[in-house]
Parts: C-alpha cells; structure tokens; sequence
C-alpha cells in the first residue's frame, strides 16, 4: 500500500491530465463509432472540443492552485466549483463555436441554436464539474496521506524517545544501589570493597560498551547479572544465596538490554525486608519453541505496593512492563506469582522478534 501511494505520488499533474483526456476522447469516439457510422466532420469537432476542454481544465487547474481550499469552508469551496464549472462550461461551447465555424462552417448549424447550446453547456458543466471533483480529491488524498506519514513518524520518534528514557532511567538505578552498597562495604572489609569495585567495573564496562544497543544476547544479560549478584553477596556475605539455571539454547538469543537487572534488583531490595534469612534468589531461562522464558524467583513475601514501585526510590519494575509492551504489544507475558514464601517474576517474549521489534 505505502509502495503504491509513493508511486502515485510521484506521477505529475500532467501524467494524469494527458492520460485521463487521451483515455476520455478515444473511449467517446469509439462510442460513437459504434453507434452509428459518423462523418469525418463530426470527428473534427469532437477533437476540437477536447482540445479545448484539455486547454480549458489546465487553465483552471491554475486557478485552483491559487486558492486555499485547505482553509475555505466546504460549502464555499462547493460553490465556488460549480461557479467555475458553469463559468468554464460557457467559454469552452462559446470556443468550439468559434473554431468550428473557422475550420468547419457547414458543422456550425447543428451547434449554433438557443436549446442546443443550452444542453452543450450543461453537459460540458458536468464534465468540468467531475474533473475539479477529481482533481480536489486527488489533492484532499495526498494531504492525507502526508499528513498520515508525518503523523506515523512523529509516533515512531516518540516511541523511541520513550524507550531510551526507560533504558537511561534502568541504568542509574543500579549504579545508584550499587555504590551504595560498596560504601557500606569500605569501611568493614575494604578487600571486599575492592572486589566488588572490580565486579562493578565489569558491570559498567557490559553498559558502555552496549550503551547504543537496544538489545543483547541473553548469556550477555545474565553475565551482567552475575556481576551485580557477586557485588550484593559480598554485601550481604551468608545472607544471600544464588541460583542458576541457564537454559544453554537461550544463550545465543536476543533480549531488551537491562530487562532482567530490574527483576533481580526488585528481589534483592525487597527480599531482603520479607524473606526469613537467607535470602535466595534464582534466575532461570528456558526456550520453549518461539518463546523465551525468563523467570527470577526469591524467598519472602509479597508486598503490595512496595514491590511495584509504588514506594521506594525504584521504578525499576514498570519500566519492564512499558519496555515489554513497547516492543511486543500483545506478544509478551509479564507475570507476578507469589505464596507464603516466595515471589516469582515471568517474563515471556518471542524469540526472534526482539530485534526487529524495538528498531521498528
């Protein structure tokens, strides 16, 4: 459909002008012909009268271009279409008159009477009248259409824009409860501090060097992962534990950057205030045919509100779930489960689509 409009589009006024009259004049002439057999004088006028009526509508074509029919009311632009239709009609039978009785005076007898000419110009009022119908639908049409595609592209930046709002409100979360967990390390157990300052350092280095990149691989996302779990286990030491289940066939897949950090984030703040110590936390993947799942489950319980993003300085969770609808409107699942004892976010998207969803 976009092909054939631009292809449209990119035909002039006169393509269609020559081609629509070209078209008009052969199709009554084989009509006629095919009524009745019709003298050569007759084929005269009638190609006198289409070379006028060509001549006529591309004079007032240049009419209409120099109106603003965009901010004219419909009923006036209306009447001014019939008025020029009319107007026109009158002036192209005055000319066929006057050609043809040049060029073809015995013709001149069956054209030059009161009824005669009262039927030719109102005839010829219609024809004009469908002409300026066509051509003002035409331009209404391409108004449209541009006014559509500007509106389309606007929608598209706005997307985007929002979707690197998400991915830079993500990425400050973290350093933000990151440093300042090593603060809180510094001054206990300054080798820890220097090793979770090493485990950051990685983190930062998987952000920068993806900072233009919407999506990664999963084994890249979980590695990332790894890197801030190792920094909260030195925080935390025996209160924490960590599990892994990594699907080895979701490795190679392509998820949203910064999708899983959120979730894990979410369980460590929040688990640490509901869950019976140790905290545990697992992260597990899993390809089933064109879905990834991902899912990160914690000890504790669920708290409404605080978990949501509601309370706390964190917005971490709804920015999954506008990114997930973003990039798959009506093509994710995003679910909460959670009993006595634990919580479990699941994350389902297809498989092959992120990169083409979020680039769109």
């Amino acid at each position: 459909m976009k092909y054939t409009f631009l292809k449209l589009k990119s035909l002039s006024f006169w393509d269609y002008q020559v081609t629509a009259w070209t078209v008009f004049y052969i199709a009554d002439l084989m009509m006629m012909l095919n009524v009745r057999l019709v003298p050569f004088n007759e084929c005269i006028q009638e190609t006198i009268e289409f070379f006028i009526g060509f001549l006529l509508t591309s004079l007032l074509r240049r009419l209409y271009k120099n109106i603003q029919f965009q901010e004219m009311r419909i009923p006036v632009l209306v009447g001014l279409i019939l008025f020029c239709s009319l107007s026109f009609a009158f002036f192209w039978y005055s000319t066929t008159l006057l050609f043809v009785g040049l060029l073809i005076p015995d013709q001149l007898r069956y054209l030059n009477t009161f009824g005669t000419g009262l039927g030719y110009t109102l005839a010829l009022s219609m024809l004009i009248l469908g002409w300026s119908a066509s051509y003002f639908g035409a331009k209404f049409w391409l108004i449209w259409n541009e006014e559509r595609g500007r509106a389309e592209q606007a929608e598209l930046l706005a997307q985007r824009a929002r979707l690197q709002m998400l991915r830079y409100q993500v990425n400050p979360h973290f350093l933000f409860n990151a440093l300042n967990s090593i603060r809180a390390l510094t001054s206990e157990d300054s080798h820890n501090a220097k090793a979770m300052i090493t485990e950051l350092s990685e983190f930062l280095r998987y952000s920068l060097m993806n900072r233009s990149q919407t999506e990664v691989t999963v084994k890249d996302e979980v590695d990332a992962i790894r890197h801030y779990l190792a920094i909260e286990k030195k925080r935390f030491e025996d209160k924490l534990e960590v599990e892994f289940d990594i699907d080895p066939a979701t490795e190679s897949c392509r998820m949203l950057s910064f999708l899983i950090h959120p979730l894990v984030e979410n369980a460590v703040k929040h688990g640490m205030q509901a869950s019976q110590l140790p905290l545990r936390i697992r992260l597990a993947t899993a390809a089933d045919g064109n879905i990834i799942r991902v899912s990160v489950s914690n000890t504790g319980m669920w708290q409404e509100g605080v978990q949501q993003g509601i309370q706390g300085t964190g917005t971490g969770m709804e920015n999954v779930r506008a990114r997930l609808e973003n990039a798959f409107p009506g093509k994710h699942r995003f679910e909460i489960s959670h009993d006595d004892s634990s919580v479990t976010v699941t994350i389902e998207i297809p498989r092959y689509e992120i990169a083409i969803s979020e680039h769109q």
